[in-house]
């Protein structure tokens, strides 16, 4: 299988974002955190995700940012990368040693945890056999004692229905994405 090669770009604090799932997204934090710098995990209510539930990944930051488990991941998730690490860590997650989607996904994390702001990217995933699918994503922080990022939302959106088709054709032949 060819190594999966990401070209995004990002933007650190975005004001707006044209994809409306992401703006949502956006506006939402900035509407819960109030005036602080990042509202905490209990300010998010599961409700107003509703619609985009299977798109959300909750990552725990551990060890201050050393390490990060994904506590929660999406059905569509788990269906687009044709794996489901709810529980896991990222080291156990991504493959040793990490390729450049790994890599990327983690200087993400990184940054956020350094910086207390949200990162949108956006770009080309090539793998699997797939090349050119674009997908748009934003990870904003929250914390619970609105000083130290302890867990990352990600809304990470694709091509659903070309994506979702390639992805079970892969799965089908028995590969991962990761």
């Amino acid at each position: 299988m060819p190594t999966p090669v990401v070209t995004p770009q990002i933007e650190i604090n975005p004001t707006r974002i044209d994809h409306p799932a992401l703006e949502f997204l956006r506006s939402y934090w900035e509407a819960r955190r109030a005036g602080r710098a990042m509202p905490s995990r209990s300010d998010m209510r599961p409700a107003d995700f509703k619609p985009y539930l299977g798109n959300i990944a909750m990552v725990d930051v551990l060890d201050g940012g050393a390490e990060f488990r994904y506590r929660i991941v999406g059905t569509l998730l788990t269906q687009y990368f044709l794996t489901d690490p709810t529980g896991k860590t990222f080291t156990e997650t991504w493959p040793d040693p990490p390729g450049p989607v790994a890599q990327r996904v983690r200087a993400n994390l990184v940054n956020i945890v350094e910086t207390h702001v949200m990162v949108h990217a956006w770009g080309r995933l090539d793998w699997l056999r797939y090349p050119g699918e674009t997908f748009d994503t934003l990870y904003v922080p929250l914390s619970d004692d609105g000083k130290t990022v302890n867990v990352i939302l990600n809304l990470f959106t694709f091509d659903r229905s070309r994506a979702l088709l390639d992805r079970e054709l892969a799965r089908q032949r028995g590969e991962n994405g990761l």
